[in-house]
């Protein structure tokens, strides 16, 4: 039971990454296809605006992908430094989503939605947490690896 609760704040941390990329794809599905917007013109075709979504849900896990290999080698100096500091700038990445939203500008909430898949690139490093916490005879059961 301990070592369950030790993990919590882990899980927890990748469980809010994946709600807050499902909540971009509930929001922005009809926020781009629906003409009730000033995201694109109005008389936007249909295939234009799915080409647009697609390119916008892209982003994001584009910059998680592009930035999981450097937050990975930051992981150790994370730690040491500021814990905070990419939770903050994650914080305010999702703050000029929101502005992007309230503004309407495509272009800023792509530019938006990309530099927060950089910052939260958390499932990097919540295997590396947890790679680090595990005894090493454990590490290919907990990764499902073969040996």
């Amino acid at each position: 039971m301990r070592a369950i609760r030790g993990l919590l704040p882990l899980y927890t941390v990748v469980f809010v990454g994946f709600l807050g990329y499902s909540l971009m794809i509930a929001a922005f599905t009809p926020m781009i296809l629906r003409n009730d917007n000033e995201m694109l013109p109005a008389g936007s075709s249909r295939s234009l605006r799915s080409l647009v979504l697609g390119r916008l849900l892209a982003l994001y896990p584009l910059g998680q992908f592009l930035g999981s290999p450097v937050l990975g080698a930051l992981s150790p100096v994370r730690a040491a430094a500021d814990p905070d500091r990419f939770a903050c700038a994650t914080t305010a990445l999702y703050g000029a989503i929101a502005g992007a939203l309230e503004l309407q500008s495509l272009p800023l909430l792509m530019v938006a939605c990309f530099l927060a898949g950089l910052s939260e690139s958390n499932i990097v490093l919540a295997q590396g947490a947890r790679a680090d916490t595990a005894p090493r005879a454990d590490r290919n059961r907990l990764f499902a690896t073969s040996t």
